[in-house]
């Protein structure tokens, strides 16, 4: 009889345990900012722009069987971008102009140059994602164009020997980085003045976003010239317009 009693109270205590964990996964929503220590509400947004490049982007593919690499040393937002905010089990997303600078290239000639050395985007509308299924794991973005599937249009000068122009399509994933350490779910850092995006070497095939309470599995292409993008990778420090402290949280 003590036994059963052990063995029951043992049943409820896991019952109670399962509980509190399940919970706890879905009292997690979003992601989304917080700007001041308050999560930024549906309708308002901040201004937001790129601090500091601290690792070159670096985009190749092979374009008519010869590899083309394009290496940019900055980047910066185009005026008027933004975070937005949102409410609920809706995630954060953003409204952004990236321009990469200071570009450079090989594979394309020798006396080939990316046009004006630099690269500037469509409209892109962002959005802040998990990289599990369930609200877990790391909390990442996804770039898309706001509309349609143009992200940019890669444009050459000078004595080219394979392209003059290519253009970027799809959708890529970044991860979100705080004082260079990976921010994940249950494990937010503080808010901060300054946050990083990183493109890893490694595409990021997946991203689970969150709308209306619900998750959805989004899967991400990206193709240059039509041509299946082998990397694309770079890391930026961004802050806000205001120098307001900020931060991606889940709760």
């Amino acid at each position: 009889m003590k036994g059963m009693k052990v063995t029951s109270l043992c049943a409820v205590t896991l019952s109670i345990m399962s509980c509190i964990m399940a919970s706890s996964a879905l009292a997690a929503e979003g992601p989304f900012y917080k700007v001041a220590g308050t999560r930024l509400p549906s309708g308002q947004t901040r201004g937001i722009e790129v601090k500091t490049t601290i690792k070159n982007y670096v985009l190749k593919a092979s374009i008519g069987g010869t590899v083309i690499t394009v290496t940019c040393t900055g980047s910066q937002f185009v005026t008027g971008s933004t975070i937005d905010g949102s409410t609920g089990g809706n995630a954060g997303t953003s409204k952004e102009r990236f321009e990469l600078t200071g570009c450079t290239q090989t594979g394309n000639g020798a006396g080939c140059n990316v046009r004006g050395n630099k690269i500037t985007t469509a409209p892109l509308k962002n959005t802040l994602g998990y990289s599990e299924a369930e609200r877990k794991g790391k909390i990442q973005v996804l770039y898309k164009p706001e509309s349609g599937v143009e992200i940019a249009n890669v444009s050459f000068e000078g004595t080219c020997t394979v392209i003059t122009s290519a253009v970027l399509r799809g959708s890529v994933v970044a991860e979100a980085l705080s004082k260079a350490a990976t921010i994940t779910v249950g494990a937010e850092p503080a808010a901060t003045e300054v946050l990083e995006i990183h493109f890893p070497s490694t595409l990021i095939a997946k991203i689970w976003i969150e709308s209306g309470g619900s998750l959805t599995n989004e899967s991400t292409t990206l193709e240059w010239g039509g041509n299946t993008v082998t990397t694309f990778e770079g890391q930026s420090e961004l802050w806000l317009t205001l120098r307001e402290n900020w931060g991606l949280f889940t709760k």
